[in-house]
């Protein structure tokens, strides 16, 4: 059992890291909106590339680009053509360029564990006082850290579509916003509510199972993952040369 300077030393530290973290989610969602304001123009600050290895810059990279949804697949489903996605990579490197993507996904990341720690130890009653008055600042910390991240994400987004054509801008987006759903990502490019998703997303599922028992899925879901299908002819012409789209990808990225 923890001694009582033990706990109170436990608890003076979440309420110093707290604080570290509000200090470093604040700064960063400064430097998030001048990288918003600035990142078309040339930057003057240091590059986060140059002072870190070409393995660390290669995974910033890949990073970035999976997680604003500009991965090889979704280009390809939006008919990217693999002589383009080479534009799209190195408009995001040059976002990206003196930019502080990885530390605004590492607090993220941080303070989300350092949140679940908190709220675990509450949970369980091995908080003391101070724990538990902490936890609001805990919380915003978190808070603040998301925020800063999905505003960093979405710009470089809007780096990497900026060379495409309307068309495949929308595309992307929607791609990207609707991923939470979980189905094909040929699928992604339509517009459906969310009931819509869910069915689609049922629906999918039903013909897969019923396909790999030998059996046969109801009507409706035939049907409706049949009028999915007809709708995603252009994602299945893009997808079709994913291959040479994901070729390009890793290159320009610089993965084997």
């Amino acid at each position: 059992m923890q001694s009582q300077h033990e706990q109170g030393g436990g608890a003076a530290r979440v309420v110093v890291n707290t604080a570290m973290l509000l200090t470093f989610v604040a700064a960063s969602v400064v430097g998030c909106g001048y990288y918003l304001a600035a990142h078309r123009g040339a930057h003057t600050g240091p590059s986060a590339f140059r002072s870190r290895s070409t393995s660390d810059a290669t995974a910033e990279l890949a990073g970035a680009l999976g997680m604003s949804g500009l991965d090889a697949r979704a280009l390809a489903t939006a008919q990217v053509a693999p002589a383009a996605v080479a534009g799209v990579v190195q408009d995001v490197r040059s976002h990206l360029d003196g930019a502080n993507f990885a530390a605004i996904a590492d607090a993220r990341h941080e303070t989300r564990a350092a949140l679940e720690r908190l709220e675990a130890s509450i949970q369980s009653g091995s908080a003391t006082e101070q724990d538990k008055q902490s936890l609001a600042a805990a919380r915003a910390a978190a808070a603040g850290a998301e925020a800063a991240f999905q505003t960093t994400v979405d710009a470089v987004f809007e780096a990497g579509v900026a060379g495409l054509s309307p068309t495949q801008r929308t595309s992307l987006a929607r791609i990207r916003a609707n991923r939470e759903y979980r189905v094909a990502v040929r699928y992604l490019r339509a517009e459906r509510s969310e009931a819509g998703w869910v069915a689609l997303r049922e629906a999918t599922a039903a013909v897969a199972i019923a396909a790999n028992h030998g059996a046969n899925a109801s009507q409706n879901a035939v049907a409706l993952t049949g009028e999915a299908d007809e709708g995603s002819t252009a994602a299945a012409s893009g997808l079709s040369l994913l291959p040479q789209v994901r070729a390009a990808w890793n290159a320009e990225v610089s993965l084997p």
